[in-house]
């Protein structure tokens, strides 16, 4: 049975514009990792995205090599496919500010500790975005040249992030 080990949690509670995990705290023991952020909500007062980059020895890669690929789920419309190849960051959701507004997501972190492989993720993410109804997304995405990484930073395309807990834990087998 695996069992979660907690590295790292930050609790926003005012307005910031990016959110760091990992870096300097970063356990490389691990095979997997689990960033896992709760309540997310913006300042924003129109739709912006947002977005994540991996890091590596600590700063973000902002190289144009990230591909990802989902599927987006409304409980207010139809449900259609996202993707993208060569971005210098990858999408996780769109929000807009309101007390209803909030993001949910589950990260699944995988090859960061190994130099030779692509690092890459899954993630699962749930919305309530003002709109008449619930959405989701399940997705994937890989960092397409080889290197450590050791963490991610979440940031907004426009607007700060108001409000989250954000926590990334490894995984022991």
């Amino acid at each position: 049975m695996s069992s979660l080990v907690k590295i790292e949690t930050v609790n926003v509670t005012g307005a910031v514009s990016s959110v760091t995990l990992g870096a300097g705290n970063w356990d490389s023991s691990f095979s997997v990792y689990l960033l896992r952020y709760r309540q997310l909500e913006t300042d924003s007062s129109s739709a912006s995205g947002i977005q994540g980059r991996f890091l590596s020895s600590g700063n973000e890669d902002s190289s144009a090599n990230y591909d990802y690929a989902g599927k987006q789920f409304r409980g207010y419309g139809n449900v259609s496919n996202t993707n993208a190849s060569n971005q210098n960051q990858f999408y996780l959701s769109t929000i807009k500010s309101s007390n209803s507004c909030q993001d949910n997501g589950d990260l699944y972190l995988h090859n960061f500790n190994n130099g030779s492989e692509y690092s890459h993720l899954v993630y699962g993410r749930t919305s309530n975005n003002s709109r008449p109804g619930l959405g989701g997304f399940y997705g994937g995405v890989c960092l397409t040249v080889s290197g450590q990484h050791n963490g991610i930073k979440i940031f907004m395309a426009s607007g700060n992030i108001d409000n989250g807990s954000f926590t990334i834990y490894g995984i022991r087998n």
